[in-house]
């Protein structure tokens, strides 16, 4: 695929790739809604209905829990592509909701969808599954498993959610969380350190989460707790986001200290922001974004 394609275009290829595996394995496109192309799967028994978004509201606890706005634009971008300018045409797969008591409806899946529509005024409706009788506790574990399978959460977006959903007694252990959501205890502590670290650092690790690990969130907590000088903290958290210090996920653990002391040379970030960001919005787009 050509570079000088813009990331839209891009976006749209690969879309209508996506389009003609799922015709190969059994999917179909319909015309399910006048006008609107929709894809169900062949023999599947769930309807998907055109939902007013004013009438689906986020989750009290969303899977990710900060959205770079250009992770929303781009998916804009690849909705309007797909569907030639009409957003709700392009929109490959529905999004997932629950009913609430009070008549409206809660997102499961699809929230970059949704905050696309919403922030990009794509159109006054969406496709959407509902699924009924679910609580708050069954739809983000539903979300969660969504998610990893085709869109891994970074460990910051975990860290902060786990944490709320302890909080909000959604989950009344560590221990239960772990064992529900299928990760181990050992972890989920160690993702928890992010939710310890001051306003200030966590605002810092927002401006490009890909580059914290949980292990970097353990070390910076420890080194809180070390110096209790926010400024040095975000002092490291800085150096870690500029790419002066190593801290994405996937790679291998060191000591901030030791980073810190040595002053590890700058390292090469490989993926751009709105090229990582186009993506992530083909990988929602196609998936459960």
């Amino acid at each position: 695929m050509s570079d000088n394609l813009s990331i839209a275009d891009k976006l749209a290829a690969r879309a209508k790739d996506r389009e003609q595996a799922l015709k190969d394995n059994g999917v179909f496109s319909g015309d399910i809604f006048p006008g609107v192309r929709s894809t169900i799967a062949v023999g599947g028994e769930e309807e998907i209905k055109l939902i007013p978004i004013d009438q689906i509201d986020e989750p009290d606890i969303p899977q990710r829990w900060h959205y770079p706005e250009e992770e929303v634009s781009a998916m804009a971008q690849a909705l309007l592509s797909e569907g030639d300018g009409n957003a709700l045409a392009g929109q490959l797969q529905a999004v997932i909701i629950r009913e609430k008591d009070n008549g409206r409806y809660e997102m499961i899946e699809g929230l970059t969808r949704l905050k696309a529509f919403k922030n990009h005024h794509l159109g006054p409706v969406i496709k959407a599954v509902i699924r009924s009788g679910v609580d708050g506790r069954s739809a983000f574990r539903m979300g969660f498993k969504a998610n990893e399978k085709r869109n891994p959460l970074t460990d910051y977006d975990k860290g902060m959610s786990f944490a709320k959903l302890i909080e909000r007694k959604t989950y009344d252990s560590v221990q239960s969380l772990a064992a529900d959501l299928e990760v181990s205890d050992k972890k989920v502590y160690a993702l928890l350190a992010f939710s310890k670290l001051p306003e200030t650092t966590r605002s810092i690790i927002e401006q490009d989460k890909y580059r914290f690990s949980y292990n970097v969130a353990v070390q910076l907590a420890s080194l809180n707790n070390k110096t209790e000088s926010e400024e040095e903290l975000n002092k490291v958290a800085t150096k870690v986001l500029t790419g002066a210090l190593d801290g994405r996920q996937g790679g291998q653990a060191r000591s901030i200290d030791l980073l810190w002391e040595n002053g590890q040379k700058q390292q090469e970030w490989n993926h751009h922001h709105i090229a990582r960001a186009g993506k992530n919005a083909l990988h929602q787009q196609k998936n459960v974004g």
